[in-house]
């Protein structure tokens, strides 16, 4: 996973952030954490089947249909929300639909649709080829 070189002191700064918000986490299990342009923290954990990394991981193989290789989607999921633009959103005729993100990755057009809880915990991703 590529991260930037003072990562760790960014990840110790803003799980400080979090409780001092005193938004729930469990420290020890953030996989990976940022903050986005609007200032929220948003942050992924280890998780079980029904949240968070291992949620997403489970997903693994549709990541893999559109170029996206397993070790690759922290990456993918963290780069997306921080980096990435909100163009549509999958399930909207649900009460929690979720925001999809185009980013670029590997020098093409990808799309992510991300639940993301008012905490900022990462909850669920999965690839999406296309728009509707």
């Amino acid at each position: 996973m590529s991260q930037e070189p003072d990562y760790e002191a960014q990840k110790a700064e803003l799980i400080a952030e979090l409780q001092a918000r005193g938004i729930k986490h469990t420290h020890e299990n953030i996989v990976r954490i940022a903050k986005c342009a609007d200032d929220r923290i948003v942050f992924l954990e280890t998780g079980d089947e029904k949240r968070g990394l291992q949620h997403i991981l489970a997903k693994a193989d549709q990541f893999a249909r559109i170029g996206i290789n397993e070790d690759e989607i922290v990456d993918v999921v963290m780069g997306g929300i921080t980096k990435g633009s909100i163009v549509s959103s999958q399930g909207r005729d649900t009460v929690n639909p979720r925001p999809v993100y185009q980013f670029i990755h590997k020098g093409e057009i990808k799309y992510i649709a991300v639940t993301i809880g008012n905490n900022g915990y990462i909850v669920g991703a999965n690839p999406r080829t296309k728009l509707k």
